[in-house]
């Protein structure tokens, strides 16, 4: 990553940057990167850099990490953590180690969960459960988390043999019946439906703010 791509970086749907220096000056990973680890999750993915800030003009400043070892180290520990946060989605090909004007950076790749990992979330609450919206990480709405959860959807989702034998006879004589007034109705011909296309601001600002270090 060169200075030229750094300077056209801005955080958006799929991009944040978070100093990381701690109290001592040497390096903490911050608590808000797991809101953020979440909302990437939950969301597209995203990439977060840890050793920079954002400016009040949106550009960003590079601050640099003094001790790496030190934060990236607490990272894996607690992504082994179940109480800290529910899935470690990151291989060691996630996590890198860039350097940019003599400043020492990390940069964590998070991609989309997997459906049976969702919601990813934090201190073993689904109510800690985070999404992308622009800019920010927003808490889910609780009834939103547990739809999304695959272990609730399974059990209230699926029907007793009993109600799945009703469906199927509901089913079969909708479709006796459909059957029977397409062959006494005359034949029409209806134009096709289609559906618009639409390609949102937010869209192309996502590809566009982690073009450079997504690769």
């Amino acid at each position: 990553m060169n200075r030229e791509e750094w300077e056209i970086l801005r955080e958006g749907w799929a991009f944040e940057a978070k100093l990381a220096q701690g109290r001592d000056g040497r390096g903490e990973l911050p608590a808000s990167f797991w809101e953020t680890y979440s909302a990437f999750a939950n969301t597209d993915g995203g990439v977060i850099v840890l050793g920079a800030a954002e400016r009040n003009d949106g550009s960003l400043e590079v601050r640099g990490i003094a001790d790496l070892d030190k934060v990236e180290r607490e990272l894996w520990n607690n992504l082994q953590n179940p109480q800290k946060v529910s899935a470690n989605l990151l291989t060691s090909s996630s996590v890198t180690r860039e350097e940019l004007d003599g400043h020492q950076l990390l940069v964590v790749r998070v991609p989309k969960t997997t459906r049976t990992a969702r919601p990813v979330h934090l201190n073993g609450s689904l109510e800690r459960s985070y999404q992308r919206v622009h800019e920010g990480d927003r808490r889910m709405r609780p009834e939103v988390a547990r739809r999304r959860s695959p272990t609730r959807s399974s059990i209230e989702t699926r029907p007793s043999s009993s109600t799945s034998q009703k469906l199927t006879s509901i089913v079969k004589a909708c479709v006796a019946t459909a059957a029977s007034s397409r062959r006494s109705a005359p034949s029409t011909r209806s134009s096709p439906r289609t559906t618009p296309a639409f390609s949102g601001r937010s869209g192309r600002s996502r590809r566009y703010a982690v073009g450079p270090i997504w690769a």
